[in-house]
């Protein structure tokens, strides 16, 4: 008896239409989202690409998984959450906006002869945090409260 290698999966398009069908009406009767954005969130079926990005300057070229996801089913929700995203962004004086503005923030730091600044490469940082949670704390603009 041979054994598959391929697993038989289903087609998550009708599931993912129906989601961002409800988010696209919540959206609009929040008056958040016109009319046009509307249809247009509603009107595309392709789903995302994935492919890989090999890691050359790990040991083990572990692979970065990439998602293409251009003209299809979630980039007007996409880019509506970025939108969202880069508001909140600017209501928040601690952002960091871009590498040039970390660089003169960096450059300007005074320090004294005991004391080192160190650069951190954080692996996995936000893995724990649900996206839907992120992404509904930027469409809604509530506040996130850490309740430790």
């Amino acid at each position: 008896m041979t054994k598959s290698v391929y697993e038989g999966v289903s087609d998550p398009t009708n599931t993912l239409k129906k989601r961002i069908a409800k988010l696209a009406k919540e959206l609009f009767d929040k008056n958040r989202i016109s009319l046009q954005q509307k249809k247009d969130m509603t009107s595309t079926d392709d789903l995302p690409k994935l492919g890989g990005q090999p890691k050359l300057h790990k040991t083990n070229h572990s692979m970065r998984i990439v998602t293409y996801s251009r003209n299809t089913i979630i980039s007007l929700v996409s880019k509506l959450a970025i939108s969202y995203i880069q508001q909140l962004r600017e209501t928040n004086e601690n952002v960091v906006r871009n590498t040039k503005n970390v660089i003169n923030d960096v450059s300007n730091i005074k320090t004294d002869n005991d004391e080192r600044l160190a650069s951190l490469d954080v692996v996995d940082l936000f893995n724990n945090i649900p996206v839907s949670h992120a992404v509904g704390i930027a469409i809604n603009g509530k506040n996130f409260v850490n309740h430790r």
